[in-house]
This record gives C-alpha cells, structure tokens and sequence, in this order.
C-alpha cells in the first residue's frame, strides 16, 4: 500500500472529488481526516472508509473560517499526532455572483490552508501537500 503509515487531511471530502480521494487515500492504507462543511456527509464518507477496513474521522470544518482551520488542525494531532498530505478540495458552486463563493473556492481557502500547513509541520513532518481548488462559479 502506497499511503500505509501515512495521515492525509482532506477538504471537500463529504461528496465529489473530495470524497473520491479520500476513498482512494484509504484504499492505498492512508489514515484520513475528512473536513467538510458537511458533517452528515463526511460521516458517510467515514462509514465507506471503515466498511473497507479502513480508518477515518471527520470534522465539520468551513474551510473560510480561521477558527474552523484552527480546530481541524487541533483535532488532527490530538487524533493521529501528524499529518503527512493535505488535499484542499472544498468548493460551492452557485449560478449568481456572491462572496461567499469567493472566499470559500480561492481568497478565502488559501490563507488558512497556509496557516493549516505550517501549523501542522511545527509538529508533524508533513511530506506531501497537494491543492485542488476547484472553481465552480
């Protein structure tokens, strides 16, 4: 397994691309940490992740919200201690100009995802880092 021994922290992981990295992290022995605003969603991506024997926890995170990052990131390490892969997937899509989509699908997510790396690698010797900010305005 490519991933064995390894934590992967995935945003956008209740549904879509995310949910399909996070299965596949999985499948290849990642121990995965799935960060959604949808909690009900992450937690179905869970319960797939641990019918196929693997190992999940999910955390209701707003990616745009610094003291949502700031608790993924906490909940993270008390969980598995360290974080090798980070994988920003979380989006919304809308058929009208908003800020909300803006903050969340670009300006808003890279911040904190910087903030969330370098928090992490002050304790945990984080190897990969991979962004996938998918745009659906």
């Amino acid at each position: 397994m490519k991933l064995e021994n390894r934590v992967a922290v995935i945003t956008g992981a209740a549904s879509g691309i995310g949910r399909a990295c996070a299965i596949g992290f999985a499948n290849e022995g990642a121990r995965v940490v799935l960060a959604d605003i949808n909690l009900a969603g992450a937690r179905e991506t869970r319960r797939a992740i641990e019918a196929a024997g693997g190992t999940a926890h999910a955390v209701e995170t707003d990616v745009a919200n610094p003291a949502d990052v700031e608790r993924l990131v906490s909940e993270t390490l008390r969980r598995f201690s360290e974080v090798h892969v980070l994988l920003n997937d979380a989006a919304i899509q809308v058929n009208k100009p908003w800020k909300t989509p803006r903050s969340t699908n670009g300006h808003g997510t890279t911040p904190y995802l910087f903030r969330l790396s370098r928090r992490v690698r002050r304790y945990s010797p984080m190897t990969h880092a991979f962004a996938s900010m998918a745009r659906c305005l």
